[in-house]
């Protein structure tokens, strides 16, 4: 076999294996209500970013007019316990908390029912919370 063979050879397993480890193809139309495409290529996505990011598991559900169209489960809930990630598996909230508390905080402070310059203590009588650092502490007001 020549170089020349050799190279040609080396080049197309070079392509093969790199359209291996690409993301899938996205579906060209999805007519309304036909959740098998989005189904299909969503599981594969999943699959190709998991592989990629090194994510053990994870669980999702399509929701569409406030009905579960399609929920599954990838990877594992326990990967030393050798338990599969379910549709009903239950993952701790972890750091994503304090977005939804921002979020709240920021949302009542929209409405005039929470000052967010003062402290906590004085609009929650029950709760602690210790000094904050002027330079840490978000204002909406602009600096003066």
């Amino acid at each position: 076999m020549g170089a020349a063979s050799r190279r040609t050879i080396l080049l197309l397993l070079t392509v093969c294996i790199a359209g291996c480890s690409s993301a899938p193809m996205r579906p060209e139309s999805v007519g309304r209500g036909d959740y098998t495409k989005v189904e299909e290529y969503v599981s594969a996505l999943i699959r190709h970013e998991m592989k990629k990011r090194d994510v053990t598991g994870l669980s999702i559900a399509l929701v569409d007019d406030q009905r579960v169209v399609w929920a599954a489960g990838f990877g594992y809930a326990d990967k030393a316990g050798n338990v599969p990630a379910s549709a009903e598996t239950i993952y701790r909230a972890g750091s994503i908390s304090k977005i939804f508390t921002a979020t709240a905080a920021m949302q009542l402070a929209e409405r005039g029912r929470l000052d967010i310059d003062r402290p906590l203590a004085t609009t929650s009588p029950g709760s602690r919370s210790g000094p904050v650092s002027p330079i840490a502490r978000p204002s909406r007001r602009a600096p003066s």
